[in-house]
């Protein structure tokens, strides 16, 4: 039987994993696997260090590697930045935004 903090960190670990999928889907991008046997494809993101630095600002970064990334609820997010969730979630939305069209512009 599993205990209670295995369970939560398999929850979390599974809230990751749909919020990293999530995030692809909204970008347009597969997700990659360093391996075929890897459970999750969290190990390697497809968007590049690079492009995230590019094309959003600091804040912008955050909100999204905390949702995407590391499976972070926006409310989550906004008690850890200090943040309204409206302003988390607007942030969050927005930076969607413009890491699609830097990705569509990158690829014209």
């Amino acid at each position: 039987m599993a205990d209670g903090a295995s369970l939560a960190g398999n929850t979390a670990a599974r809230n990751a994993h749909k919020s990293f999928l999530h995030g692809c889907a909204l970008l347009g991008l597969e997700p990659v696997w360093l391996h075929p046997d890897a459970p999750s494809p969290l190990c390697s993101c497809p968007v590049s260090r690079e492009a995230l630095e590019r094309a959003l600002n600091e804040r912008e970064r955050d909100i999204v590697l905390l949702h995407v990334l590391w499976g972070f609820k926006h409310r989550e997010i906004a008690e850890q930045l200090g943040l309204p969730l409206g302003t988390v979630t607007s942030k969050y939305k927005d930076a969607i935004a413009k890491l699609k069209k830097f990705l569509k512009e990158e690829t014209e």
